[in-house]
């Protein structure tokens, strides 16, 4: 055993190597950033996550066996932050074991294991103090190149993002969502700003300056709140930190007047973007980034319309999400808390209609999550960060050692940020800001001088083994998530020609034959499914598809064979949505083209229960129980769900049912009762969560039912 000192015992000749590799480990950071521009096939375009997890999961255990095969051994003993990523790694595939979509589960510990890679090699790679300022340099970048193409995408139309699987992609730059890219951002500023802060030259400072700049004004053509709050947050943390500790860099007279040119044409720049209008609008004050921005946060708050909306849907999400973690204090599993939501959701709609999908894919609040997914022990590896960081800032202060202090407070800065948007949304369900958390993490392992590390050197035969599995299980895990991108591609085609058809060909006496793009859309789905046939997530995609074909084919033949490549989907995608209402509604629109009754019942009473709230799939159980003449069934039905909801179409069906049943008093009682709920400002504004459209559309509807029944 040794100590390390850093950038004085280590080897001319090992540093000089390790220097190379962190300026290739700098250019992979750039590389995973731009690949949805260059990508092959698009498919980094319109699958970025998961094609940039498929080049990290080559990429990174590659260059750690080069670090090994250089050095001789590896370095870990860098303080319990760095276990941490171990700790979730492990978790996470324990709790695959027993998790009820293993492939999601297995798929999802990737994600931390590139974080954990991240912050191995760059702990391993970090020798001086420039190797540092390297790192700290391309990571800021990254968030510069993130705001760069978002703004270039609001102000000119550059939108490549192309993907009709995203419903508001713009300008999301290359993350295929705008908050995603936001708070990616977020996490990059304050590098971008120590950078400018600490510039050698005058070029740096420029650069880094106008790239902060760049990266606020995207933050307004986003806008985006928990970014902003995030932002808001990072800033009192450095206001705090310079005044009870010093950020730890000195600068002397000379330097701060240099430093105010670069501030003031930041500041300028900042100014002229907030200021231009959207692409295809014209300049006035109506128009402009800030006041767009402004007005959309003052409806929001003010009007409260939407405000309640999101906050409510929010913490509803998040209340059930409390009530399930008792039942999975083992852990359900990374990405199946998606799994089993539709079935608590369905326990807790007692209070008002839901008409979208009863399907949520993350709570939008990442510490609930992970403790959902990987049980409670994930709150030790949080801990774990907080002790580690602690103790190494402890550390950092101890040797008085002004750079290394200055590198701390930026790096947690943007961990920071990080900490602030996961409680508001799900950054470590993507790809990019867990590899950030590992390094900015392994970065931070590295500001000691004192670390202890193993130094037992290994033969050339005992490296070798070591080095191969790396490299192998690196091709095999990347390989595998290319596949994953690929077949998502496939569907995005299939989709597209979906969209074609109902655009294009929607007439059919002026397209009748609107065949090519049919055989082109099965074409797609069929090789989704040949790259990637056990994701289960895009199965539900992949059915939905094939049901159109079956409903809109009139060839027996053809439709009975959609049918059963439907069949097949639909039980893949039960795999991992087994309570998601919406998708057995829609196997029972599938079922019902082929003429299986019996099938279409057993899918609608699926439906009806995990999704009680949603008023389409009540409508279709009673009109089938109808269709069948099953009355009595019908208005058990209908009894039941008009008692705990409202909606003024379905009162025609409940209305004739309780005549035809005998049972016309009972029906208006029960109307009556809805009626005088609504009346309740409180009862409507927060229990209902009405729509005043549809309680005037239920008022009319009754009135015309009290009038018939009177006559």
């Amino acid at each position: 055993m040794g100590e390390r000192i850093v950038s004085d015992n280590t080897p001319v000749a090992l540093k000089e190597k390790l220097s190379a590799l962190s300026v290739i480990f700098a250019g992979l950071i750039a590389v995973i950033l731009v690949l949805p521009i260059i990508g092959p096939m698009k498919v980094a375009l319109i699958e970025p996550v998961v094609f940039r997890l498929s080049v990290l999961l080559v990429a990174l255990p590659i260059l750690l066996a080069a670090v090994f095969w250089f050095r001789g051994y590896l370095c870990y003993r860098g303080g319990c932050h760095l276990y941490a990523l171990a700790v979730v790694v492990i978790l996470s595939l324990m709790v695959s074991i027993w998790a009820y979509s293993t492939y999601q589960a297995l798929f999802g510990t990737l994600r931390w294991l590139v974080a954990a890679l991240f912050a191995l090699l760059v702990y391993n790679l970090v020798e001086s103090k420039q190797t540092l300022r390297i790192l700290m340099a391309s990571a800021a970048v990254g968030g510069g190149f993130m705001a760069l193409v978002g703004a270039l995408q609001y102000l000119v139309g550059w939108d490549f993002y192309l993907s009709p699987l995203f419903e508001d992609p713009w300008p999301a730059a290359t993350s295929g969502n705008k908050n995603q890219a936001a708070q990616f951002v977020v996490m990059t500023l304050p590098l971008s700003i120590g950078m400018a802060w600490s510039g050698r030259s005058r070029s740096t400072v420029w650069i880094f300056s106008l790239m902060s700049a760049l990266m606020l004004g995207f933050l307004v053509y986003a806008r985006a709140r928990q970014a902003w709050l995030a932002v808001i947050v990072e800033g009192v943390f450095f206001l705090l930190a310079i005044r009870f500790f010093g950020l730890g860099l000195k600068l002397n007279q000379k330097k701060q007047r240099n430093n105010h040119l670069p501030f003031v044409g930041s500041v300028f720049l900042f100014l002229v973007l907030i200021l231009m209008p959207p692409v295809q609008s014209s300049f006035s004050l109506e128009n402009t980034a800030i006041n767009r921005m402004m007005q959309r946060n003052a409806v929001y708050f003010e009007d409260g319309a939407d405000f309640n909306r999101t906050s409510t849907s929010r913490l509803k999400t998040w209340n059930v999400s409390l009530e399930m973690i008792p039942d999975f204090l083992m852990g359900a599993g990374a990405h199946n808390w998606a799994v089993h939501y539709p079935k608590y959701n369905a326990e807790s709609e007692k209070n008002y209609i839901n008409h979208k999908k009863t399907y949520a894919g993350d709570i939008h609040n990442d510490y609930l999550q992970l403790v959902f997914e990987f049980s409670p022990l994930v709150i030790l590896a949080g801990l774990m960060i907080l002790v580690g960081i602690y103790q190494k800032g402890r550390r950092v202060y101890q040797y008085k050692d002004s750079d290394f202090q200055f590198y701390f407070w930026f790096f947690c800065g943007g961990l920071m940020g990080l900490a602030v948007v996961m409680f508001f949304s799900f950054p470590l369900s993507r790809t990019l800001q867990p590899a950030y958390l590992g390094l900015y993490l392994g970065a931070i392992a590295a500001l000691d001088k004192k670390d202890i590390r193993q130094t037992v050197s290994m033969s050339t035969a005992s490296k070798f083994p070591i080095c191969v599995f790396l490299i192998v299980f690196g091709c095999v895990s990347s390989w595998l998530g290319y596949r994953m991108a690929v077949g998502n591609y496939h569907l995005w085609v299939a989709a597209s020609y979906h969209k074609k058809i109902e655009t294009e060909f929607a007439d059919k006496e002026k397209y009748p034959d609107v065949t090519p793009e049919r055989m082109q859309l099965a074409i797609g789905l069929g090789r989704s499914i040949q790259n990637d046939p056990l994701n289960s997530r895009l199965a539900a995609d992949r059915a939905a598809l094939y049901t159109y074909l079956v409903l809109s084919e009139e060839n027996l033949k053809h439709k009975e064979f959609y049918a059963n490549l439907a069949k097949q989907q639909f039980q893949r995608a039960y795999q991992f949505m087994p309570y998601a209402g919406f998708l057995h509604n829609l196997n029972a629109r599938m079922l019902k083209a082929i003429g299986d009754i019996d099938g279409q019942e057993k899918a609608l009473l699926q439906a009806v229960k995990y999704a009680p709230g949603d008023a389409r799939f009540v409508k279709s159980l009673v009109g089938l129980y109808i269709e069948k003449e099953r009355l009595e069934e019908a208005f058990v039905i209908a009894d039941g769900f008009m008692q705990r909801f409202y909606e003024g179409e379905m009162v025609l069906l409940y209305t004739y049912l309780a005549q035809e049943t005998g049972r016309a008093q009972r029906g208006l009682d029960v109307l009556s009762a809805i009626n005088v709920k609504l009346r309740n400002p409180h009862f409507a504004e927060e229990e209902l969560m009405l729509e005043e459209a549809k309680v005037e559309q239920f008022r009319q509807a009754l009135a015309t039912q009290i009038k018939k029944h009177n006559d």
